[in-house]
């Protein structure tokens, strides 16, 4: 729940964020969770890291976030390129 609870602060606080929204259907079935861009799915309020992301699924789809210290390096330039 902590984490859950830093996410949204992250949120609100920074714009290196971005919400994903759950597909609209109309199906009988709702939504099991989140699928990630992997093809992963995730169960509604659980996290995941991807990449240089911690993302969280909530019943409006998934909230990702740049961690910090990640903005705009690539792998690339960890590697002196």
């Amino acid at each position: 729940m902590l984490r859950l609870l830093l996410l949204f602060t992250a949120v609100i606080c920074c714009n290196a964020c971005r919400l994903e929204k759950l597909p609209t259907q109309d199906t009988t079935s709702s939504p099991e969770g989140c699928v990630d861009s992997y093809g992963n799915l995730h169960g509604f309020d659980t996290d995941w890291e991807q990449e240089h992301e911690i993302c969280v699924c909530v019943g409006l789809g998934s909230i990702c976030c740049e961690r910090f210290g990640h903005w705009g390096v690539t792998d690339y330039d960890y590697n002196g390129g």
